[in-house]
């Protein structure tokens, strides 16, 4: 009887163990590619060259969209989407700039009262701009959430080397709209004691503009990553505290996402440019843990 059990044991141990349904990222370094791994190769280095490689990620997506074809289908209407909505919003925002600053700053009677307000009613504009980039990167997410969504799907299973998958039933269509929305919410809250510095002169303006760039840098960074964290169960807490831990990377990549819209020809392209860098930097924020902890292990 104890032959038998002891048998019955020792074959059970050489049977495979249980594996998940669907491995989320290759574990041979080899598989992944080379964009996936620069974006984790960032990740170990200063908070410098972090914010810089950030900044330089949108240049590299833009080569990887014209070297797979296959992404383009998925490519062609959020494209079609930003490029409209940039146009409406930046026209808009210029055209109505005074009115904006005149709910905020009464345009004043005295002569050097006037000076200033018109010095800061052109200093305003650039932050205005900044408004209309992060309208156009976010509220156009929205818009064409299907589209970015399987754009990113499409771009992770060639990253990680295997089909990728997320959800499709409507409760995970609304929960990523839902998303959308707190992060237009939250960061409008952020913007309004932002934009009234301008009643600061000149000081107040510079300072706004500033500010406003970090932050929408910020949540820029927050809206293309979503997509992957979204796919792979992060709460909403979980998806803010993994991009805040991450300020120079993803802001550098926001940043440099944001300045793509001033490109002639590239800023059609820039939500799936945002999409391609911001699913790349996401698994690497994901993903580069398990990476350490298996390379310690083998060492």
């Amino acid at each position: 009887m104890s032959d038998t059990k002891t048998t019955t044991e020792a074959e059970f141990e050489t049977l495979p163990k249980e594996e998940p349904d669907a491995q989320l990222i290759a574990k041979d370094a080899s598989d992944l590619h080379p964009l996936l791994m620069h974006a984790m190769d960032l990740r170990q280095m200063p908070k410098g060259r972090r914010f810089l490689g950030g900044l330089g990620f949108g240049f590299k997506s833009i080569a990887f969209l014209f070297k797979n074809p296959k992404l383009w289908s998925a490519a062609l209407v959020p494209a079609a989407i930003n490029i409209t909505l940039f146009l409406i919003t930046t026209t808009l925002l210029f055209y109505y700039h005074g009115s904006i600053l005149e709910e905020v700053w009464a345009r004043p009677d005295i002569w050097y009262f006037i000076i200033l307000w018109w010095i800061v009613r052109i200093l305003i504009i650039p932050l205005f701009v900044i408004v209309s980039y992060f309208f156009t990167l976010i509220i156009g997410t929205i818009i064409a959430a299907p589209f970015l969504t399987t754009l990113s799907e499409k771009t992770e299973s060639i990253f990680i080397g295997h089909e990728v998958k997320g959800p499709t039933d409507m409760a995970s269509n609304v929960r990523g709209v839902m998303t959308a929305l707190v992060y237009v919410c939250v960061y409008i809250v952020c913007m309004i004691p932002i934009f009234s510095l301008n009643i600061l002169p000149f000081i107040g303006s510079v300072l706004s503009t500033v500010l406003g760039g970090i932050v929408s840098s910020f949540f820029i960074g927050l809206e293309y990553t979503d997509y992957v964290f979204d796919r792979r169960g992060y709460r909403l807490k979980k998806k803010f505290g993994s991009v805040w831990n991450e300020k120079p990377l993803c802001g550098g990549f926001g940043l440099g996402t944001s300045f793509l819209l001033w490109i002639p020809l590239v800023n059609f392209l820039t939500m799936p440019i945002a999409v391609i860098g911001g699913t790349a930097i996401a698994i690497a924020i994901d993903e580069v843990e398990p990476f350490e902890e298996d390379a310690e292990q083998e060492s």
